[in-house]
């Protein structure tokens, strides 16, 4: 008797609650760091530039002193 050639495929089950809450809560926290990271970059800008316009302020009143 001849062996049936074709393939079975199976439906994979779809993932437990648990599993995709956990999944979930995965993608999550990656982007969570993710918008920390872009968070502290422009806070270090912003505060370099504040950082700059004070010492430019104070070198020029000092400079007007002299």
């Amino acid at each position: 008797m001849p062996v049936d050639k074709k393939q079975h495929t199976t439906l994979t089950p779809s993932p437990t609650t648990a599993e995709s809450s956990s999944s979930q809560e995965v993608v999550q926290q990656a982007f969570h760091q993710h918008l920390r990271e872009h968070i502290r970059g422009a806070v270090q800008v912003v505060m370099e530039e504040i950082m700059r316009e004070e010492l430019t302020q104070s070198s020029s009143s000092t400079m007007g002193r002299v």
